[in-house]
């Protein structure tokens, strides 16, 4: 089977976080639409309730962040937005 991009996309959005230690990788995700972006911060916000898990669908982490992300895996894996550290 193989896989085929669309030039228009398939018409559905969604909503992307970015976890990364680098601020102005952080900005640019947040530039270029991310919900939310950042580091230990975001992490301990998603663990306390100031972030909703539903706010987004996908996630996209930064190889360094993947130790720090242990934290919420418990909470983002159930859902399916535990980031993928191979890719």
């Amino acid at each position: 089977r193989g896989s085929l991009s669309l030039p228009h996309g398939n018409g559905k959005k969604f909503g992307v976080a970015v976890f990364t230690d680098n601020m102005e990788l952080a900005k640019e995700a947040l530039a270029n639409g991310a919900v939310v972006a950042g580091g230990a911060s975001l992490i301990e916000d998603i663990k306390n309730g100031n972030v909703s898990l539903t706010a987004f669908q996908r996630t996209i982490a930064s190889p360094e962040m993947m130790p720090q992300l242990s934290s919420i895996a418990r909470l983002l894996g159930p859902r399916g937005l535990m980031p993928n550290p191979k890719l």
